[in-house]
């Protein structure tokens, strides 16, 4: 007999959620979020890029690389190589983002994978990692994981000093 139970998953809520800044004496930040699901050993790492953002040569986009580099320096204890076995790279965009950016065009909220190899490299090439935009369906599924609180809700409860 099949059963027809469904039953509920808990979505992971951050560990980390702050507005990282991922070079020393650069003015350049995100909304970082991280979610760490220890029964699969893998990791969600989530880069929302606020507008205040601004400097247009260190976009969460153009500088991925340093940022998943930095992220993994800066959280060493959560990206344990016994620990996780598989970290999710989104870069996150939408109203709360600079409008005029490819990323932001088209849609009111983009999430982009990046497949960057794991564990991580000392150095990654910019060119290095596929981006793929997620489909409404995957984002969905995202979703069902982890606990997205929407950015602008985030932010309004941080302190200014972005």
């Amino acid at each position: 007999m099949i059963s027809k139970e469904v039953i509920a998953t808990q979505q992971l809520r951050p560990v980390v959620e702050t507005i990282f800044h991922w070079q020393a004496d650069d003015p350049s930040h995100c909304l970082l979020r991280i979610f760490v699901d220890e029964q699969v050993q893998q990791a969600y790492v989530v880069a929302s890029e606020p507008h205040s953002n601004k400097l247009l040569d260190k976009h969460v986009s153009t500088d991925f690389d340093t940022l998943a580099i930095s992220i993994s320096k800066q959280y060493t204890s959560l990206f344990e190589k016994s620990k996780i076995k598989q970290v999710i790279w989104i870069a996150h965009f939408g109203q709360f983002s600079d409008v005029h950016s490819f990323e932001n065009m088209h849609t009111t909220e983009s999430f982009l994978t990046v497949d960057l190899p794991w564990p991580l490299p000392t150095r990654i090439s910019s060119l290095e990692g596929c981006w793929t935009f997620l489909s409404a369906a995957a984002v969905e599924e995202l979703n069902t994981k982890v606990s997205l609180v929407p950015v602008l809700d985030v932010l309004a409860r941080m302190p200014c000093d972005r």
